[in-house]
């Protein structure tokens, strides 16, 4: 596409994004990367492609590429592949003229710059909820010394990940659980799936398996957690603060797995493509809307 764009911060799927975005003669700046023996040598070949080491040389574009998610503590840019930290409203001071695009950007940044943020686009999203899931699977029978056939699993939430999770499980003929609240046990329980409000966890909670959580708010708190069979195998998928009381789990020796993002960790190529063409569709809508 021939566009100029800066690209600061990310995981192993930025590195595949940077990637991406060269090789379809994009002029990529990228800042975060100095420690990443894959994209150093990709940019002795590819001359679309420069890597900094200082900041300010590298947001000399006006498309402004951030990671997804953009932060994890709310005051640093998530970064994988640098020894230096940078905090997002350093950034943000920097950037004030330019077009931010980033996944799961903080409130306080959108109010101040244009910004995209690209996990409200639904198809992204879903996308990401498929790679979340597949690699959750692969955690489960990883961590387990049981098969997941006839294995008794809880999912707790029914959004997009849980959704797919009470597909994909169901066929691996587990016995499959799903815990929620209002109208979700209604569409549960409409898809033929076996469903326990969240009121009547507590009696049913020591019979699992796995429990894996999809939902960012304390469900698994010190009582329910006291009540588990101490096997279980707890996974928790959801963005901070999770769902599970993690301190206590880990003082009751219950083993748990705060499983934080999947897609960029098994299936970075994929997600770099998702990623690519949402930026390419959101640049082209905006352009036409000019």
């Amino acid at each position: 596409m021939n566009m100029e764009i800066s690209i600061i911060g990310g995981d192993l799927r930025t590195v595949k994004l940077i990637k991406l975005l060269a090789q379809d003669k994009n002029k990529i700046k990228a800042w975060g990367f100095e420690n990443c023996e894959e994209l150093l040598d990709f940019e002795k070949k590819n001359d679309n492609l420069k890597i900094h080491n200082n900041l300010d040389e590298a947001l000399q574009n006006q498309i402004i590429i951030g990671p997804t998610p953009f932060t994890k503590d709310r005051k640093y840019i998530c970064t994988h592949y640098t020894n230096q930290k940078l905090e997002i409203q350093t950034l943000a001071n920097k950037i004030r003229d330019k077009l931010l695009i980033g996944g799961s950007v903080p409130a306080e940044i959108l109010e101040q710059i244009e910004t995209i943020d690209i996990l409200k686009d639904e198809r992204l999203v879903i996308l990401n909820a498929i790679s979340t899931v597949e690699g959750t699977i692969e955690i489960a029978i990883k961590e387990t010394q049981k098969n997941l056939y006839n294995s008794n699993i809880l999912i707790i939430g029914y959004g997009r990940i849980g959704k797919i999770l009470v597909d994909r499980l169901t066929a691996f003929k587990a016995n499959v659980y799903c815990s929620a609240r209002g109208k979700d046990i209604t569409w549960i329980e409409a898809y033929g799936s076996k469903s326990i409000k969240y009121e009547e966890l507590n009696k049913k909670i020591d019979m699992f398996d796995i429990i894996i959580n999809t939902v960012p708010v304390l469900i698994l708190n010190k009582k329910r957690l006291e009540l588990l069979n101490k096997n279980t195998l707890l996974i928790d998928v959801a963005s901070a603060p999770g769902g599970i009381d993690f301190e206590v789990a880990r003082q009751l020796n219950i083993k748990t797995i705060w499983a934080l993002g999947i897609p960029g960790k098994i299936a970075p190529i994929s997600s770099a493509e998702y990623i690519k063409e949402t930026i390419y569709n959101i640049i082209k809508e905006r352009n036409d809307n000019k």
